[in-house]
């Protein structure tokens, strides 16, 4: 079995370590020097962007605009910002890549991240000083 993790987190590095305990060939991608002495030396996620990228402007090139993509690129700083807040939170209840089996628990962490992340985002831009200056 072969794998690509995107890994820009301790779940991402615990994810793809177990994998590769499990027998599969794993590619790692992290984004930063601390990143690759952490996990080893892997492509930046630079090309990989590009790549995802190219197969979304070729799969909707009759499309004007991706609204979805709009939306998320708006939210993305906040998402960030508040994406190690979710993860703490949830991993003080017991919901880490460390706890869950992590095949199906990174996806989840990620996406409950991620949901949480995009809800501030959602309250922040309706609070007219934060919509003015930040978002």
């Amino acid at each position: 079995m072969r794998a690509v993790v995107f890994s820009g987190t301790t779940e991402g590095r615990v994810f793809s370590k177990q994998l590769a305990a499990l027998g599969a060939e794993v590619l790692v991608s992290v984004a930063t020097p601390l990143g690759q002495e952490e996990q080893g030396s892997a492509p930046g996620v630079c090309l990989q962007a590009a790549g995802l990228y190219g197969f979304c402007a070729a799969r909707w090139q009759n499309r004007d605009r991706w609204p979805m993509a709009e939306t998320v690129s708006k939210a993305s700083f906040c998402i960030y910002l508040t994406h190690l807040f979710f993860l703490d939170f949830l991993a003080g209840r017991g919901l880490s890549a460390g706890t869950l089996p992590p095949v199906w628990g990174v996806p989840v962490l990620a996406a409950a991240a991620f949901g949480g992340g995009f809800l501030v985002w959602r309250v922040l831009r309706r609070v007219p000083v934060v919509k003015t200056y930040l978002i």
